[in-house]
């Protein structure tokens, strides 16, 4: 009898203990699963305003680089069609005037044929005078090479003038762009690494 009643005192004994193990755990399990809500609940709208806030920045990131690089190409084409306007006028007034150039040097040409023609009848005319027509024909065929020398060297010297121009041109628009992109890229991947590390300092 005092067995059996010790029997059934630990099975009670054994099954309140473990009733209230249960009931503690259950508890606390609900308690920790209140707490966890509470505190998502607390985050969420951080969260939010956070992903919020780093999205806009991101977008507006986004939307400034694109404006940026299509302000950039659209700079750059306004800039070439005015260097191959600026290109377009120089040869027109050059051409201009290589034709002034031509028309005088014609006319002078057309001066010099009928001032030898001149001489050379005033020579059929005056036959004896033969040192002065000998002289009048050095002179004249001197000035004929000296006139043709001086349009060469200035035909020569005009389009020299022009090329040096063009490379001029050539050569800073090659370094005017070659140094905006890469000042384009140095500001870029600067701000792609402080960008990285405001990130590695969200997560971390």
């Amino acid at each position: 009898m005092k067995c059996l009643s010790f029997y059934f005192s630990s099975v009670r004994f054994f099954l309140s203990f473990f009733f209230s193990l249960f009931l503690s755990f259950f508890l606390s399990y609900h308690l920790f699963l209140s707490f966890l809500l509470s505190l998502f609940s607390f985050i969420l709208p951080f969260f939010l305003i956070t992903f919020f806030f780093h999205s806009a920045f991101f977008l507006s990131f986004f939307l400034s680089f694109f404006l940026s690089y299509h302000l950039f190409l659209s700079f750059s084409h306004y800039l070439f069609f005015l260097y191959h306007l600026f290109l377009f006028l120089i040869t027109v007034f050059s051409f201009l005037f290589f034709l002034i150039t031509l028309f005088f040097h014609l006319l002078f040409l057309s001066f010099f044929l009928s001032f030898f023609l001149i001489t050379l009848f005033s020579f059929f005319l005056f036959s004896h005078h033969l040192l002065f027509f000998r002289i009048t024909f050095f002179f004249y065929v001197s000035f004929f090479f000296l006139s043709f020398l001086s349009s060469f060297s200035l035909f020569f010297s005009h389009h020299l003038f022009f090329y040096l121009i063009n490379l001029f041109f050539h050569i800073t628009f090659f370094l005017s762009f070659f140094l905006s992109y890469h000042l384009f890229l140095f500001f870029f991947s600067s701000f792609l690494s402080f960008f990285s590390y405001q990130l590695f300092l969200l997560f971390s």
